[in-house]
C-alpha cells in the first residue's frame, strides 16, 4: 500500500547459513514466493514493495527447513 513502508527483517543466529521462503499472499489469490539465502551470524531486511506489485493487500509467510532463524515485520505508516 503505498500509505505505509512494510519491511521483513531476518536473522540467522545459527553457524551455517539458512535458506529462507517468504511467500507474499496478495488479496487476489496468487502467491509470489521469494527465495533468499541468509549468512551464518547475519541479518536481511527485506523491503516488501520491491517484491510486491504496488496497490496490493498483502501478507506473508516465512519458512525455513534448515534451521531456527528470527523474522519481524515492520510497518511504518
Amino acid at each position: 500500500m503505498p500509505e505505509f513502508d512494510e519491511f521483513i527483517c531476518l536473522q540467522n543466529p545459527g553457524d551455517h547459513a539458512a535458506d529462507v521462503v517468504i511467500g507474499f499472499h496478495l488479496e487476489t489469490g496468487q502467491v509470489i514466493v521469494k527465495n533468499f539465502s541468509l549468512p551464518a551470524h547475519s541479518r536481511q531486511t527485506v523491503v516488501v514493495k520491491d517484491h510486491v506489485p504496488e496497490g496490493n493487500h498483502v501478507s506473508a509467510h516465512v519458512h525455513c527447513d534448515d534451521q531456527a532463524i528470527v523474522a519481524e515485520r515492520p510497518m511504518y505508516f
